[in-house]
């Protein structure tokens, strides 16, 4: 078993026998050099097959599950987004009620003085 896992390892012996032996695990998805592809063409076999293995009657449960799940993380980070940050309604409260009571005080100075 470690020969095989030493074989597939990049600069392991022969250097291209790696390769080789790695394309022909891939059972006969076409190699070219731009390695994006190859790992793209491994992605769609391997999606096909779990497609394949998918119950027709559980997507529709599947589906309501997914759109349940992302409605509910748009609506934390749409609740995340809304605020500011480091910052809550009691601090910000605070701040308001300081500011007017300093702005009050600057006015009736002015108009007794």
């Amino acid at each position: 078993m470690s020969s095989e896992t030493n074989d597939l390892k990049p600069g392991a012996g022969n250097g291209d026998s790696g390769k080789e032996k790695l394309l022909q695990d891939l059972d006969g998805i076409p190699y070219n050099d731009d390695s994006h592809a190859a790992s793209e063409a491994v992605f769609e076999k391997e999606s096909a097959e779990g497609l394949a293995q998918l119950n027709a009657e559980k997507v529709p449960v599947i589906i309501e599950q997914l759109n349940r799940g992302l409605h509910q993380h748009l609506k934390k980070t749409r609740r995340k987004k809304n605020q500011l940050p480091g910052l809550s309604f009691m601090n910000i409260t605070v701040i308001t009620v300081l500011l007017l009571i300093i702005i009050a005080y600057i006015v009736i100075r002015k108009m007794h003085g």
